[in-house]
């Protein structure tokens, strides 16, 4: 026994080795971008855009839930003009960016998941059980994008 906790199962962070990070990037593959990105935070929708999921998924592992400093962002996503320019232009005024947790991360893919099953049909409760919410959630989402 000890003290360890496995945070990854508690707050839902996935390593880039762990299986939820392999069932992250098949939902990605899987997904139009155009359909998801709405569903995500500005700066992870750019990250992914113009870099990739896997990449994006990696920054996020490490500095999610903080206040990055725009060097650390070049230095990690060096290259990208047109990326770094989007960047700048949403710094606070000591230039960072504040960054989502992984948790709100989470939320929008579920989000996203939970509205493409009621679009296809999938009963309130179902949803509402598959995506670890509420009918209440699922029923707001439906009026939101108008599924019937």
């Amino acid at each position: 026994m000890g003290n360890e906790c496995n945070y990854e199962k508690l707050f839902g962070f996935p390593s880039n080795q762990s299986e939820m990070f392999f069932h992250i990037m098949e939902f990605f593959s899987g997904h139009e971008f155009s359909q998801l990105s709405p569903h995500l935070n500005w700066f992870v929708a750019e990250c992914i855009y113009h870099f990739g999921e896997e990449r994006t998924l990696s920054f996020l592992h490490d500095y999610s839930s903080t206040r990055v400093q725009l060097q650390t962002i070049e230095e990690y996503f060096h290259g990208d003009m047109q990326f770094l320019y989007i960047v700048e232009k949403n710094l606070t005024s000591n230039d960072y960016i504040e960054l989502q947790s992984m948790s709100s991360f989470m939320d929008g893919l579920r989000r996203y998941a939970a509205l493409l099953a009621t679009q296809h049909g999938a009963s309130v409760e179902k949803v509402a059980h598959d995506c670890g919410t509420n009918r209440r959630f699922v029923q707001r989402l439906k009026r939101a994008f108008q599924v019937s």
